[in-house]
């Protein structure tokens, strides 16, 4: 999902495990002190459509044939979503070997020639719409971050947080019949919301505190226990885990010991603790090396740190984002914890980015992730035995945005460094690949079906443009003092929130907005006006920016006529990624990351798959393209669920049996 490529960072917003590993969390669960997870290492195109799938048309679906016998419902459905996966790059996959998981079940399944998203193709409100079956003119999840009219005018609501969803979901509709549903990290779901919840609800997990780079300078140890020998005098560092405006939230310390009797200071062994005592609850370092550390035992919180260099006058130590689960009901929480520790930190773009880590942490930490995650889910569908599963794995989107290296306008391009970029996301296919077996090793596909599907596509970007710089230039959007560049409400008279290749616009209208300045006269102009400041940006080729830009009325098209939606939506060109940040003095920049999405959901780059196999679902069909909003009714319709009036999809009864 990239979740955290939409979450501001400031403060605005295939191994084995290691037996060394092993042996520590089995101690560590042992005493009650678990230290961490547990893992295994445009324009428009032709759509061409079968009359079920042809949505673009507006024409409803036709059965292939009458069912006169309805088959045996599944025992289990899982839909596992895999975040970000294009179409194209799937096929390639599939048949060079690289995904035989998947392969596999399509050969004995069905598989779409490929899935149209929604618009704007973007994480938090395609999941809703799958989830539904509805589009977001009726969920009102209208992108990752969108303004409520209720809020201050600079205010945002993150589709991931706090999501959007006026329907029901599919796994409240199936509760209702008796049937036992789970969500499995799937994005659009909030512990918020209790009555949206599934029976077995594991929510993408809560960071506490955001990484950093710590550089000490260590100090003689002292009033340290069950320290190991040292033939120096050990050395400790403190670490200061500090959370927002540098708060200390909680300390963890290192001691550094010499294992070389040899007479010279040679300190070669770390520990990581988070008391001054080397016991279960700590984790042994190595230069260059990995460690996870249970850091706040009340949440069950904990992180992975990375000893860059140490010795005896230097300590360089990465420390990721500290996370913890959250789940319902108490007692799925208290077994998750206990059996797979806390949750993995999210792949850190942001440290990648400013050199705290390399290319290779990045992957590191997203192979920890989806194994850690994969295991977790194929643990509930084997022991709570969930009716209906709807999971998620993010390793596909989390590289697709990190290492889409393939233009020479993009920021650091080398063959050299593209080939080793396209290397990562060949092998984070693969490893979605290895977490959907595991997946799927959990089920019997004689009784039960499994629906494989992502949400969106991925393309390539070179650059980002600051929308709201567009908005300040031409006199829409102005400034108060002060650090973050606060939007003055009193002069600003429209200000956009944006997410990958789309942004909506808002107009601080009188009397909707609070505080509104913009009287209902005016809006008419303050629209033509935005809608000329974007029509007239140019690219780095003086090119539009913008592949369409529409005002509120003409959202019907897209199906997001939706309250929540902006007075003015736009989507970018190919190529460019739309950035909200305020007081940045260009329009454009070169992009320090290279894939993205949001862009108009017909364009090929953001083609999404669709797949189904096991009881009920007819084998070796192939269908022609569908939409991602005809996946609940299908499921709905395989479990011998009603249909719902909500329901914008339709049933691919050519897939069912």
């Amino acid at each position: 999902m990239l979740k955290s490529r939409f979450a501001e960072r400031v403060v605005m917003p295939a191994g084995k495990r290691s037996t060394l590993l092993l042996c520590v969390m089995m101690l560590g669960l042992m005493s009650g002190c678990a230290v961490g997870p547990m893992h295994t290492t445009s324009p428009l195109p032709t759509m061409t459509s079968s009359p079920e799938v042809n949505h673009a048309a507006g024409e409803s679906p036709v059965p292939s044939a009458t069912v006169t016998d309805a088959p045996a419902r599944p025992a289990k459905v899982v839909v596992l979503s895999l975040d970000g996966a294009r179409d194209d790059w799937v096929d390639g996959y599939q048949a060079d070997g690289t995904m035989p998981n998947l392969a596999a079940l399509a050969e004995g399944g069905v598989q779409a020639e490929w899935a149209q998203t929604i618009d704007p193709s973007l994480t938090a409100a395609a999941h809703v719409s799958i989830a539904t079956g509805a589009y977001p003119s009726a969920t009102g999840q209208v992108s990752n971050k969108f303004h409520l009219s209720e809020d201050p005018f600079y205010w945002y609501t993150s589709g991931f947080d706090e999501p959007e969803m006026q329907v029901e979901p599919l796994w409240r509709a199936a509760v209702g019949h008796g049937y036992t549903t789970a969500t499995l990290f799937w994005p659009g779901t909030s512990l918020l919301h209790e009555d949206r919840l599934a029976d077995y609800t594991l929510a993408y997990g809560t960071r506490e505190v955001y990484s950093r780079l710590h550089q000490v300078s260590p100090q003689a140890a002292a009033g340290w226990e069950g320290a190991p020998t040292s033939y120096s005098p050990p050395l400790e560092a403190a670490i200061p885990i500090l959370g927002r405006d540098d708060a200390l939230v909680t300390t963890v310390y290192v001691l550094l010991a010499d294992s070389s009797d040899n007479g010279v200071a040679n300190y070669d062994v770390y520990w990581l603790c988070p008391t001054r005592q080397v016991d279960q609850c700590c984790a042994q370092l190595q230069p260059g090396g990995w460690a996870p550390l249970l850091v706040r035992p009340r949440l069950h919180g904990g992180g992975y740190f990375k000893l860059i260099d140490g010795c005896a006058d230097r300590l360089e130590l990465f420390q990721s984002a500290l996370w913890y689960n959250e789940a319902r009901p108490a007692e799925l929480l208290r077994d998750i914890n206990e059996r797979f520790g806390f949750f993995p930190p999210a792949p850190d773009y942001y440290a990648l980015e400013h050199g705290w880590i390399e290319a290779k942490d990045y992957w590191h930490m997203v192979e920890v992730q989806t194994r850690w995650m994969a295991d977790v889910e194929a643990y509930v569908l084997e022991n709570y035995a969930p009716d209906l599963t709807f999971a998620w794995l993010g390793a596909t989107d989390e590289c697709g945005h990190q290492f889409l290296m393939v233009d020479e306008r993009q920021a650091g391009y080398s063959d050299a460094l593209a080939q080793e970029y396209q290397a990562y996301v060949g092998q984070a296919y693969a490893l979605a690949d290895e977490a959907l077996g595991r997946v799927s090793a959990a089920l019997n596909l004689e009784r039960d079906a499994i629906f494989v599907i992502s949400d969106h596509g991925m393309a390539p970007i070179h650059s980002e443009v600051y929308v709201n710089t567009i908005l300040e230039q031409a006199g829409l959007l102005c400034y108060g003092e002060g650090a973050n560049y606060p939007i003055d409400t009193s002069a600003s008279r429209a200000v956009a929130f944006a997410a990958g290749g789309a942004v909506n616009v808002y107009i601080n209208l009188r009397g909707r907005e609070q505080l509104g300045i913009v009287p209902l006269q005016d809006y008419v102009g303050v629209q033509d006006e935005i809608v000329h400041a974007l029509q007239s940006a140019e690219g780095l080729d003086g090119e539009p920016i913008f592949a369409r830009v529409l005002r509120r009325e003409e959202l019907s098209a897209l199906h997001l006529d939706a309250p929540q939606s902006g007075d003015v939506f736009a989507q970018a060109r190919l190529g460019y990624a739309l950035s909200d940040w305020r007081g940045n003095p260009r329009v454009v920049e070169p992009a320090t990351y290279f894939g993205q999405h949001g862009y108009n959901s017909a364009v090929p780059e953001m083609r999404a798959i669709w797949l189904a196999a096991g009881q009920g679902v007819r084998a070796g069909i192939s269908l022609s393209p569908v939409h991602l909003v005809d996946l609940a009714p299908t499921v709905a319709a395989l479990l011998g669920l009603p249909s719902s009036g909500t329901m914008a999809g339709q049933v691919l009864q050519a897939a069912l049996q």
